[in-house]
């Protein structure tokens, strides 16, 4: 556990990590007013003060997720705030994008990806729209779903694909999402026949893809790990409550050197270790830590 409290200390600092091009690691600030820099090179961490910027949150809740765009920029997907953010860590820049024009809503996206084109694409939450951002320009396209899916608490998490479309683990929804970059095409695959056994229906927060190609899900408040086919849109549903029954159970999921995907412990006391090629679950403890 590399120690970043005597640099910052206060609670819901950060939401989302992206890779940069020099290897360090970006995470877009939720309640703080700063971007954290890590360099896993030699383990240090800095903050990039950005409380100057007029985010207009009454919550102060300001981005959840982040994605490196194809010019090296790292995109933050807006959650409270009014726009997205755009960080250089080439020099530490940063800059704020107003996307009220566009969408006024609260909660707006959860989770970003790179498409193969180089924009990041943002999740929808409360959105009745795709987010796709070109760093290029700084412009942001907000691609209408409403005639599709217009509930609330909608996806959480964002994947790029083999084929280069962009997947969508649902949290309340009871489809997964599919955007297409290429022509912003959108599409629902139903998956209201599986017993997820959660009480409040909160499903998946996070997705990655797996080396052959499969979409992982990270288990939320349900009892399994979702396995989705790009290349078919099937679904597979792996129970996991012979290893752990918590709710809440990981946020955020990402893909190891191995083809593996690893599962982010929220209220798990363990790093959930997935491997598709045989839908096999280890729980790999950390209480101890």
């Amino acid at each position: 556990l590399v120690d970043i409290s005597g640099t910052i200390s206060m609670d819901q600092k950060f939401a989302g990590a992206a890779t940069a091009r020099s290897g360090k690691v970006i995470f877009p600030p939720y309640k703080a007013n700063s971007v954290g820099v890590f360099d896993p090179s030699d383990n240090s961490f800095a903050l990039v003060d950005i409380s100057h910027i007029n985010f207009v949150t009454g919550e102060s809740f300001k981005f959840t997720g982040a994605a490196a765009a194809s010019n090296g920029k790292v995109i933050f997907a807006p959650w409270d705030t009014i726009g997205v953010g755009v960080f250089d860590p080439s020099d530490d820049s940063f800059d704020f994008i107003d996307i009220r024009s566009k969408i006024s809503t609260g909660w707006k996206f959860r989770g970003a990806a790179a498409a193969s084109d180089g924009k990041v694409v943002l999740a929808p939450f409360n959105a009745d729209g795709v987010g796709v951002f070109d760093a290029s320009d700084n412009s942001f396209v907000l691609v209408d779903i409403s005639g599709t899916i217009s509930m609330d608490q909608k996806f959480a998490g964002a994947a790029t694909a083999r084929s280069g479309k962009v997947i969508f683990p649902p949290y309340k929804a009871n489809s997964v999402g599919v955007f297409d970059p290429s022509d912003n095409s959108f599409a629902l695959v139903d998956i209201s026949h599986i017993n997820f056994v959660t009480g409040e229906s909160f499903k998946f927060t996070g997705a990655a893809a797996a080396s052959n190609g499969k979409v992982i899900f990270a288990p939320w408040d349900t009892i399994g790990v979702g396995v989705f086919d790009p290349s078919d849109d099937s679904f597979d549903f792996i129970d996991i409550r012979s290893k752990i029954s918590t709710g809440w159970k990981f946020r955020g999921a990402a893909a190891a050197s191995d083809g593996k995907v690893v599962l982010a412990p929220f209220n798990a006391d363990g790093v959930g270790v997935f491997d598709a090629s045989d839908n096999s679950f280890v729980l790999v403890d950390i209480s101890g830590t």
